[in-house]
């Protein structure tokens, strides 16, 4: 018994080695890339382009969607969301496949800004320890612009103007509630989820997504039959989605008076 209980504490050790090994090579990882282009680089790069969308041109329909349904802590967290990260953790072993991310919207910038899309235990510390680095840097706010503007929403497009006017033929600052739904679709899997994919992924991911919006109280369960029957470029305008385009705007007020302070960049 006594050579178990050696065995069992002589690979803990090992594996918390292993660990700090991991840490401490992100972390260097992470150093040497900031280095190379730092955040107020990179920020002022992109802000520069020709397509570029501030915050302030994008609806609130949009901007709360995105949250809602792709990191709904966003405005409380710091980066990463622990619960979430061990959360994915469990659900992947479990399933024994990577079916569940535990990425926040910061860290999702992180990995678009600096980082390959190839799966590494050391890229994915380093995703972190930059993504503490955007949060120190950049208000809540402009990490949401940034993200909204360099992430992919399919068909070649990689700029939220340009998506817009590609889907919808309009700017992002006119986006109805369902069309805004649909950017929120389709950004787990751009491809797949497409709207213009004819194998149809697009409709799952809708009811999906509602499904999550209404467990999270964001829409009443009677109300989502009506963004189903809609089609997916349909500016569906009612009582109903004016009700929640209000709740959206005032909602999106809140967040951003409490978790918008300007840093320096």
């Amino acid at each position: 018994m006594e050579l178990v209980l050696y065995a069992l504490g002589a690979i803990g050790t090992l594996l918390v080695i292993l660990l700090l090994v991991f840490v401490l090579r992100g972390y260097f990882e992470a150093n040497k890339i900031v280095k190379k282009k730092s955040i107020g680089e990179y920020y002022r790069e992109i802000q520069n382009s020709a397509n570029y969308c501030s915050i302030q041109e994008i609806s609130a329909n949009v901007k709360m969607i995105v949250v809602y349904l792709e990191d709904k802590e966003f405005f409380e967290h710091h980066g990463y969301n622990v619960r979430r990260i061990f959360q994915a953790a469990y659900t992947n072993i479990k399933r024994r496949k990577k079916k569940m991310g535990g990425s926040t919207i910061t860290q999702q910038l992180a990995k678009n800004m600096y980082f390959s899309f190839k799966k590494t235990f050391k890229r994915k510390i380093a995703e972190l320890f930059v993504a503490r680095k955007l949060e120190k840097e950049l208000s809540k706010e402009e990490i949401l612009e940034l993200y909204l503007n360099i992430i992919y929403y399919g068909m070649e497009q990689y700029n939220i103007r340009d998506a817009c006017q590609f889907y919808f033929q309009k700017y992002p600052s006119e986006l109805s509630l369902n069309q805004a739904l649909t950017l929120g679709c389709l950004l787990p899997a751009p491809t797949k989820y497409n709207p213009l994919n004819e194998e149809g992924y697009f409709d799952k991911a809708k009811k999906i997504a509602l499904e999550r919006l209404v467990n999270r109280a964001v829409l009443e369960e009677e109300d989502t039959e009506l963004f189903i029957k809609a089609a997916y470029n349909e500016d569906v305008k009612n009582e109903t989605t004016l009700y929640y385009e209000r709740k959206f705007v005032e909602k999106y007020e809140e967040l951003r008076a409490n978790k918008n302070q300007k840093r320096k960049h």
